[in-house]
C-alpha cells in the first residue's frame, strides 16, 4: 500500500479533484466444485474491552479523557471530502470504520498514519480546483455529495480509469463459522470478484451462496448474481449466475435469500439499474438458480441499499436496510413493508441479521470491520463487539445464517494495495 505522508497539512488544502474508478474486464470464473481450505491470513484475537454502547454520533464528540480526546482541526476553506463519489466514500468508510469516517471527513481529527494510507489508495487526490478555492468551505463545482453518505449498492464504481486501489474486482468473498456468532474462525475463500454475498442453509439441508458478481462485468450494470450451492458447507458447487425472467431492464445486486415455508427461495434485491427511485424488488426460485421477478415493490426509500429480511418470532417480517445508518421497516406477508421509526445501528452498514432461538435479533454490520449488535424487540440494539471479522484491508458486508454446527458467515474481504504508477 502507497503510503500518504502529511495528512495533517492535506487536510487544509484547498481542492478536491475527483477521480473515477471503472470496471476492467476479468475472466468469468467457471463452474466448478470448490473445497474450502483455511486461508494464511490469521485474524486477530476480538476486542474485549469494548463498551456495550451506541457510539456517539461524530458531529457531537464528547470525549471525557483529554489525553486520549480526538485532536480538533480547522475546518479547511474548502471542504476537501465534499467531492469524492460513493465508491470512494464506502472505500473510506469500510477502511476507517463509520465512526473514524465521520470525525475525520467532518473534521473533527485528523486521520492517524494508517488511516493517511487508505486516502490514495481509495483513488483520492487533492488539488484547488482551477487553482481558485471557493470560499466559505463550499465543495468544489460538480453536483458534489455532502460527507456522510451512502455506500454504493452493489459495489459498483464509476466509470473511468482507476489508476489504483480498490474496485469491486478485488473483493472476495470468504466463508467463516461459528459455535456461538461471537467467536468465529478464519475466513476461506469462496468466490473472487464476488461481493455483498449472502448465506442460507435451508430447511432441506443444503447451504446456498449468493453474491454480487463483477467477474466478467465491462461496464455499469452488468453485473450478475453468482450462485453456490454444498450439502455439507465445505465443499461447493459453483453454479455460475442466477437467471431471472420479468425483470424488463433491472440488474439485481445485494442478494437476500429468504426460505418459504414451501421450500421455495425468496429473493429480495435491489435494482442499481434504478438507483434514482431506491427501490427493493423480490424473485422467487423453486430450485435455488432460476428467478421469477414477483409484481409489485417491498419497499421504496430514499438511499436505500443492502436489504436483509427475518422473521420475527411473532410471524411478521423485518427487513433491515443501509442508509446512512441501519434502517428497518416491518411487513405482515413479507412483501408489503413499512418503515419502523427511528434508526437500529447508528453509522453502521450493509446488515446482516439472524434470529436466535430466544427471540432475540442479532445484527452484523460493517464498522471498522465486521461489529454485532443485538436486541431483544429488533428495534433497539446495543454494541456486544467490534472487529469479530477483521482481516487486513477491507472487511465488510456479512450475512449469517444458522446450521445444525451453529452458525455460518459469508463476508466480503478486500486488499487496498495500490496499483504501481
Amino acid at each position: 500500500m502507497r503510503t500518504w505522508l502529511l495528512m495533517r497539512r492535506i487536510v487544509v488544502i484547498v481542492g478536491v479533484v475527483m477521480t473515477s474508478c471503472g470496471l476492467s474486464q476479468q475472466a468469468s470464473v467457471p463452474d466448478q466444485t470448490t473445497t474450502l481450505a483455511p486461508t494464511s491470513v490469521a485474524q486477530p484475537a476480538p476486542p474485549t474491552d469494548i463498551p456495550v454502547a451506541n457510539p456517539t454520533p461524530a458531529d457531537t464528540p464528547q470525549p471525557t479523557n483529554p489525553d486520549t480526546a480526538p485532536v480538533p482541526i480547522n475546518k479547511p476553506v474548502h471542504n476537501i471530502f465534499a467531492g469524492i463519489n460513493d465508491t470512494q466514500r464506502q472505500c473510506l468508510r469500510d477502511a476507517w470504520g463509520e465512526t473514524a469516517f465521520a470525525e475525520i471527513t467532518n473534521f473533527v481529527r485528523a486521520p492517524s498514519p494508517d488511516e493517511q494510507a487508505a486516502i490514495p489508495a481509495c483513488q483520492i487526490t487533492f488539488s484547488p480546483p482551477d487553482g481558485n478555492p471557493a470560499p466559505g468551505g463550499n465543495p468544489a463545482p460538480g453536483g458534489n455529495q455532502a460527507p456522510g453518505g451512502n455506500p454504493a449498492p452493489g459495489g459498483n464504481p464509476a466509470p473511468g480509469g482507476n489508476p489504483s486501489g480498490h474496485t469491486p474486482q478485488n473483493d472476495m468473498t470468504y466463508v467463516a463459522t461459528s459455535t456461538d456468532g461471537v467467536v468465529w474462525s478464519e475466513g476461506v475463500l469462496l468466490a473472487k470478484s464476488a461481493s455483498v454475498p449472502e448465506v442460507i442453509y435451508t430447511s432441506r439441508g443444503a447451504y446456498w451462496a449468493y453474491w454480487v458478481d463483477f467477474s466478467a462485468a465491462s461496464s455499469a450494470h452488468t453485473e450478475k448474481i453468482g450462485v453456490a450451492y454444498s450439502t455439507d458447507g465445505q465443499t461447493w458447487q459453483m453454479r455460475g449466475t442466477a437467471n431471472f425472467t420479468g425483470m424488463d431492464g433491472m440488474t439485481p445486486v445485494d442478494p437476500d435469500a429468504f426460505e418459504l415455508p414451501d421450500g421455495r427461495v425468496r429473493m429480495y434485491f435491489y435494482d442499481i439499474a434504478n438507483r434514482s427511485a431506491h427501490i427493493m424488488y423480490s424473485a422467487i426460485s423453486s430450485d435455488g438458480v432460476n428467478f421469477t421477478l414477483e409484481p409489485g415493490l417491498r419497499f421504496q426509500g430514499s438511499d436505500i441499499y443492502d436489504p436483509n429480511v427475518v422473521l420475527l418470532p411473532d410471524g411478521r417480517y423485518r427487513m433491515y436496510m443501509n442508509h446512512t445508518d441501519i434502517w428497518s421497516a416491518t411487513s405482515t406477508d413479507g412483501l408489503t413493508f413499512v418503515k419502523d421509526e427511528g434508526v437500529r445501528v447508528e453509522k453502521g452498514a450493509v446488515p446482516g441479521a439472524i434470529v436466535l432461538p430466544d427471540g432475540r435479533v442479532r445484527l452484523y454490520v460493517c464498522q471498522a470491520g465486521i461489529a454485532l449488535y443485538e436486541s431483544t424487540d429488533g428495534l433497539a440494539f446495543s454494541l456486544i463487539q467490534r472487529g469479530i471479522i477483521q482481516q487486513a484491508g477491507i472487511v465488510c458486508d456479512p450475512s449469517v445464517t444458522e446450521t445444525p454446527n451453529g452458525y455460518m458467515m459469508v463476508y466480503k474481504h478486500a486488499q487496498m494495495t495500490p496499483k504501481n504508477p
